[in-house]
């Protein structure tokens, strides 16, 4: 391989499993990338073990990294001192049982500094992933996404700048916890336990201090070990605008509270998360942004809140219902009462799991203006109210910039001058954005 200025190389085995690890050990070896790669992919890999310059500084230069479908492979790489590296993903690694202490490279030195985005799924047999005692790993990571790993019973604790997360399919038995500032390498965490529990902590790393996370987008699915997330987890959460947590049973929590939610909520999904379903419902009274309510599975709620919190959700559009078997108040089995609470923004109800005799009280006590949606399955409501979302949000922005445009029409000599440098500007980054892809500068071996 002696391509000059090589910045993406995938490589690429065919899906033949009965090759032996050792000759794919030996390949791989032999395919040490010249310095200055950014991009690597490995694919159907049989090895057992990493590449030896992968532990080297021919990748120093890597931002993006991906291993998929390499079944036999063992122990990952050491990969947090990479020090550009702001994309992982690991698919499809079958034999992956512990990530350790050797992921994160040297104990003095950086942890995925630069890490952005990660993401886990489909790892079978993953049980294990090692906490770094009072460091601060992963502290620009934006983006975690773990699924499809049933084995994984905990998950190290997570920076507050955390943007979005997807918990999907995951052993975990606890909530992960969150951490703040640095002090060297020294991390202050934060607990998502009551506060009690923060006196188990060393001194030096306790805090009392409220945070705020940053996180806009959560997602916890059929996590059906999970059983301990605390309220102070929803308390400090401000600008989050879509949640689903659902197919969590074993959720219980003594505590009691409301107005868990902040008013930036557009999209709540909820269901089948134990007690924790009911505490959510009575945290929906301030909620004047939200779009979207899907209750699916709520074993625990009877009713749904009255007039005078749906009064107040002043843009809610779409209410979905599906499996609710002990809901009374809204389209329940044994009584429905009036529906009239509902608020004029109201467009859409969509219900799921209910009998013939129920569909006909609904259908006669409901406002003739509001459009009711009887599904067979509560995966199609919510494929459809994303859809509806999408659209709705993509209106929005349309009559933004038609708003913005207007305005700029007023400046059209002043505007056209810095459109002209805007494209020049476009028109470079463009170029090269594609240098990963270009034939002059990747390459594509399969094996």
């Amino acid at each position: 391989m002696k391509k000059t200025n090589l910045q993406g190389l995938l490589l690429n085995w065919s899906e033949d499993l009965s090759r032996k690890s050792k000759v794919d050990e030996e390949l791989i070896n032999k395919l040490q990338p010249k310095m200055g790669l950014n991009e690597l992919s490995i694919i159907g890999y049989n090895g057992t073990r990493s590449p030896f310059w992968m532990a080297k500084n021919y990748c120093s230069n890597l931002i993006t990294i991906s291993f998929l479908g390499c079944p036999n492979w063992e122990q990952l790489p050491p990969l947090g001192h990479l020090p550009f590296l702001e994309n992982l993903v690991l698919v499809d690694m079958s034999s992956i049982k512990r990530i350790d202490h050797s992921f994160y490279g040297e104990r003095n030195g950086p942890h995925f500094q630069s890490l952005k985005d990660l993401k886990f799924k489909n790892m079978k047999k993953w049980e294990e992933w090692d906490e770094i005692d009072y460091l601060q790993p992963f502290p620009q990571l934006k983006y975690l996404t773990i699924q499809c790993c049933p084995g994984l019973k905990s998950i190290p604790t997570l920076p507050f700048a955390l943007t979005e997360l997807c918990i999907e399919d995951v052993g975990i038995v606890k909530f992960p916890e969150f951490y703040e500032g640095t002090i060297g390498n020294v991390r202050d965490p934060v607990s998502s336990l009551p506060s009690s529990s923060l006196s188990q902590l060393p001194p030096l790393v306790v805090s009392k201090k409220q945070h705020e996370l940053s996180l806009k987008k959560i997602r916890i699915t059929n996590c059906t070990n999970l059983e301990q997330m605390s309220l102070d987890f929803f308390r400090n959460l401000r600008v989050v605008e879509s949640m689903d947590i659902m197919k969590c049973p074993r959720l219980l929590t003594d505590e009691t509270g409301d107005g868990l939610l902040p008013e930036t909520l557009v999209v709540l999904n909820i269901g089948s998360c134990g007690t924790l379903d009911v505490l959510l419902l009575c945290s929906l009274f301030h909620l004047n942004s939200l779009m979207i309510l899907v209750l699916e599975g709520c074993a625990n709620i009877t009713s749904l809140p009255g007039r005078e919190v749906f009064s107040q959700l002043k843009s809610l559009d779409i209410v979905a219902i599906g499996d609710c078997m002990n809901l009374v108040s809204l389209g329940g089995i044994d009584a429905i009462k009036s529906l009239n609470n509902l608020p004029a923004s109201l467009e859409e109800l969509h219900i799921c799991g209910c009998d013939h005799t129920m569909k006909m009280q609904l259908h006669n006590s409901l406002s003739k203006n509001l459009h009711i949606l009887y599904e067979e399955d509560i995966e199609i409501i919510e494929e459809e109210c994303g859809d509806q979302l999408l659209h709705r949000q993509k209106n929005k922005i349309s009559n933004e910039d038609e708003e913005s445009n207007d305005t700029e029409d007023e400046d059209t000599s002043d505007e056209e001058e810095d459109g002209e440098n805007g494209e020049t500007s476009a028109s470079y980054l463009d170029d090269s954005s594609l240098m990963l892809t270009s034939s002059s500068s990747s390459a594509s071996v399969s094996m």
